[in-house]
């Protein structure tokens, strides 16, 4: 406004003095002059502003790409209430800019037990498990995350510690180093994440007595979706061979790889109820010759209902069929003769009646049997009963007791006693 009043007055001083036709050309020009600046500056903030704007669509393009599947997809109404997250971890701290994510988690039981071993925790308090877990954000695309495991009852090991890589082609997201395979539903999880204190007897009795962790790499990823309410996911990969502690699905030769696949989709039934259907499959060596003549079959059921974002009932099963082309199979450095297509399978049940409840029970029924028929039953089977408290997100208790019938024809009650702490950052939360 100044600006235009200064330039009426300028114009009216002109024509009051015609004669200064000199000086009022002068005075033009740097008008002139003064407002071509000003235009092109405004073009240069423009220029810039333009810039800026392609700097920003350029990063939001890179962090959709880096975006990782959830672990388990909840119905959709309670994500929006806030029961359930899908979202991808942060990725805004890079190595060099920040200190990497450490947590510590605590697994305390209490055993007691007529069958159970005295050097795994038996009739004592001990500390199975505690875990040292790290990791963080290597840059945009990848990530680096270890679980170093000590115990009273064993020795310290690595449990896990592999780099994760997001964005390769077709969406997919792959994993290298030692790690926990994406076989089924237990033998994927750490022991603070399942259900009950002890593990199913199928995954104590093929995979290990704390599931399977080997070194290897994976690559995994969603199938393109066929409708609103259903999702696909796959997952290939290959590891050392060899098996858990007490397991016998494979030999103890770890120089002969192992692979596997799985395959899982998830429908939602209703706004509060979903169902996921997943099937595995391994192959693998059960001795020291080059030949995998170990098949192993795996089928996985999950039905969820939401009574309230905190209420929820769940009902679990998994089924194994392990095919050998051999009985004889090594187990603790002991040749055994076992059955050549032994089975079980385990089904759960929990109900997470409020915050701070649960309550669940679990059926067990498992063979390998001893192939030469020393044994009195054609397999192992338990029943199992348990109360969950929760003191809060990062602190729970669980008493559980366990009848098992044993194929050696010994029966046993098993009562258990389970205090889990999480302290700092860490993936698996209590849940």
């Amino acid at each position: 406004m100044r600006k235009a009043y200064a330039y009426c007055l300028f114009s009216a001083v002109i024509s009051l003095a015609p004669s200064s036709n000199v000086l009022a050309d002068q005075l033009n020009q740097k008008s002139a002059d003064s407002i071509l600046g000003e235009l092109e500056s405004i073009k240069k903030e423009s220029q810039n502003l333009k810039s800026l704007v392609a700097q920003l669509e350029q990063k939001i393009a890179q962090l959709e790409s880096s975006r990782t599947e959830a672990s388990e997809v909840a119905p959709a109404a309670l994500v929006e209430k806030g029961a359930a997250s899908v979202s991808p971890p942060k990725r805004t701290n890079f190595n060099s800019l920040s200190l990497p994510d450490i947590g510590i988690v605590g697994d305390l039981v209490g055993t007691t037990s007529n069958t159970i071993p005295e050097d795994e925790g038996n009739d004592r308090f001990s500390l199975r498990e505690l875990e040292i877990v790290v990791g963080g954000d290597l840059d945009p695309y990848s990530r680096f995350d270890a679980t170093l495991t000590f115990s009273d009852v064993e020795d310290p090991s690595l449990e896990e510690a592999y780099v994760s890589y997001w964005g390769l082609p077709g969406e997919t997201k792959g994993r290298a180093g030692r790690l926990r395979p994406k076989v089924g539903k237990a033998v994927a999880v750490h022991r603070d994440s399942l259900d009950t204190v002890d593990e199913p007897l199928v995954v104590q009795s093929y995979f290990g007595a704390e599931g399977l962790s080997k070194t290897g790499l994976d690559l995994s990823g969603f199938l393109p979706q066929l409708g609103e309410t259903l999702t696909s996911q796959w997952a290939i990969g290959f590891m050392e061979g060899g098996v858990g502690e007490g397991g016998t699905l494979f030999g103890e030769a770890r120089n002969r790889p192992s692979y596997y696949a799985r395959l899982s989709s998830s429908l939602e039934l209703s706004d509060l109820t979903d169902f996921e259907l997943g099937g595995s499959y391994l192959l693998g060596s059960g001795d020291d010759d080059a030949k995998n003549e170990v098949n192993a079959f795996g089928i996985d059921a999950t039905l969820r209902h939401y009574f309230s974002p905190i209420n929820r009932f769940k009902l679990q099963g998994e089924f194994y069929l392990v095919d050998r082309d051999s009985s004889d199979i090594s187990v603790d450095g002991v040749t055994e003769n076992l059955s050549s297509q032994p089975l079980g399978f385990y089904v759960v049940a929990d109900d997470r009646l409020s915050k701070e409840w649960a309550v669940g029970i679990r059926y067990d029924l498992v063979e390998p049997i001893a192939a030469d028929g020393s044994s009195m039953r054609d397999n192992d089977q338990a029943y199992s009963a348990y109360v969950t408290f929760f003191q809060s997100e990062f602190a729970r208790w669980r008493f559980q007791y366990q009848y098992a019938r044993l194929a050696d024809g010994i029966d046993d009650d098993r009562f258990f006693l389970q205090g889990t702490f999480a302290l700092g950052t860490h993936k698996h939360q209590i849940q």
